[in-house]
């Protein structure tokens, strides 16, 4: 019995720590730096352009490793449980989420009307299956649509 509880913390950590270490960080991070390569950030408004934007891109990456290292370490070494770690780091992500998004607001960033149309069309096909936006989002969906609709 107790090397089944053993087996099942071990399989509940193993499953934190794959969903803590892959997706929507790297994606935010890879993003930026693929959308400086491609050309499809026409310009950054804040006074540290896009050197700034490429720092920014870094720095948050660090922030996430950081986070990460620190969910790794409660979990595996100090052995608190995996609830416990796991709403943590979803509390300091959402933090870092939020930062992120003002400070990427802030920083001015025009991107190529290539970008504008297929986030618009990507808006704008969303499944409603999938559930309504969340509220930043649908604030974005229609400031980018009222703005493409301007121009024409």
């Amino acid at each position: 019995m107790l090397e089944q509880t053993h087996d099942q913390d071990m399989k509940e950590r193993i499953q934190a720590i794959l969903g803590v270490m892959g997706g929507y960080w790297d994606a935010v991070h890879n993003r930026i730096l693929d959308l400086l390569a491609w050309g499809d950030i026409v310009e950054v408004k804040a006074p540290e352009g896009i050197e700034g934007l490429r720092a920014f891109a870094d720095e948050l990456r660090q922030r996430v490793d950081q986070l990460r290292e620190q969910f790794l370490r409660e979990l595996l070494i100090e052995r608190r449980p995996v609830g416990t770690c796991v709403a943590r780091f979803a509390v300091s992500a959402q933090k870092l989420f939020e930062e992120t998004a003002q400070r990427l607001e802030q920083m001015g960033i025009v991107y190529s009307e290539r970008v504008r149309e297929v986030t618009i069309r990507v808006l704008q096909e969303w499944p409603h299956e999938e559930g309504p936006f969340c509220p930043e989002v649908e604030a974005f969906r229609q400031k980018l649509t009222g703005e493409y609709l301007k121009e024409e």
